[in-house]
């Protein structure tokens, strides 16, 4: 093995320590953080319809497919980053409220 073959393998496997140093400095100073969140964006998803073109004629089996159409498709998510440490979470779960009004007659 030659100096230059060596030296970049040093400077990975430093690296790679120097990263898993820094990753769980960052995760400390996160699990600590009192998270102070920006307003809630969208981050939904949209994956457009297409066609899937299936097997190939004259390849049937047991396991052969037919090509079929794959409708469009949005999952709805939403994403909040915290301004102290930057954490970013994502959800796609809701929850549903029932609220009551009082009405009275005119």
């Amino acid at each position: 093995m030659d100096q230059r073959t060596r030296e970049l393998i040093a400077a990975v496997n430093s690296g790679k320590e120097k990263l898993e140093k820094d990753q769980a400095d960052l995760a400390q100073i996160r699990a600590n953080c009192a998270h102070d969140w920006e307003p809630i964006k969208d981050a939904s998803e949209h994956f457009p319809a297409h066609d899937e073109p299936g097997d190939p004629p004259g390849t049937m089996g047991v396991d052969w497919r037919p090509g079929c159409h794959v409708p469009e498709k949005t999952v709805i998510k939403w994403k909040r980053t915290c301004k102290i440490c930057g954490q970013t979470q994502v959800t796609s779960q809701t929850e549903k409220h029932m609220t009551q009004t009082s009405k009275f007659p005119a």
